[in-house]
């Protein structure tokens, strides 16, 4: 009877120590997990990314800081929705502003009154586009070999200087008020952004009435059509 007894209470004693021990070890453990997870914490605050929380939520799904980061995952998502509805509002806008093709450039309507330089420069941007260069606009003249895009008039983006650029063949041919030198059949002339060289207070043109391609000061009042271009719209 004592014998049972004691071997009882030596197995009584091996689960107490035994559950002890677990109960220690188990301790143990969750204090390393908490500390590996209030390192994931402040390491993913530090780098405030969508990557790093997460991962931090991979790894911690249940973890201290998981309501932050599913808080800081669904403000990031709302963010890229609205980024998304963005683009799309501008692409629709801008194939309003912008529905003419020609050359791989997308034009816009010219605009319904003459403008300074200054203002028609904030006219292209409000349309989510830009004013075209001294050679872009080139390429809308047609029926005028001398100025039109390759012709003899050495007038470019790269040859802005009025004195060793402008030759006679800029001048274009015969007067007509037809629209024959222009592809969008327009007459008038049309502001460009190339500043002449030399003389930053005037900026290039062209004058579809005789395909003439020459200087005028940014206060002066001209016809404005803008563009628009791949290369400025990217992601877009």
């Amino acid at each position: 009877m004592k014998k049972s007894l004691s071997l009882l209470i030596v197995f009584v004693m091996t689960l107490f120590i035994f559950a002890l021990e677990k109960t220690q070890n188990d301790s143990t453990e969750n204090v390393e997990q908490r500390d590996r997870d209030e390192e994931a914490c402040v390491l993913s605050r530090r780098e405030g990314t969508k990557e790093s929380w997460k991962k931090y939520l991979k790894t911690f799904p249940e973890g201290d800081c998981s309501f932050e980061a599913k808080n800081f995952l669904e403000r990031e998502k709302e963010k890229e929705r609205k980024i998304k509805e963005e683009k799309e509002r501008l692409k629709k806008a801008r194939r309003k502003n912008f529905p003419h093709k020609h050359e791989n450039i997308k034009w816009s309507n010219r605009a319904s009154t003459v403008m300074d330089h200054s203002t028609a420069t904030k006219h292209c941007q409000n349309l989510g586009g830009r004013l075209p260069t001294i050679s872009e606009l080139r390429t809308l003249i047609r029926r005028c070999a001398p100025s039109q895009k390759n012709g003899a008039c050495k007038v470019t983006d790269n040859c802005l200087h009025r004195a060793e650029c402008r030759t006679s063949a800029c001048n274009g041919c015969q007067s007509s008020s037809d629209g024959q030198y222009s592809v969008f059949s327009s007459t008038g002339w049309l502001w460009s952004s190339s500043l002449q060289s030399g003389d930053t207070n005037k900026a290039w043109y062209v004058n579809f009435n005789q395909g003439l391609i020459d200087t005028a000061d940014l206060n002066g009042r001209g016809n404005v059509r803008c563009v628009m271009t791949s290369s400025d719209t990217p992601g877009i």
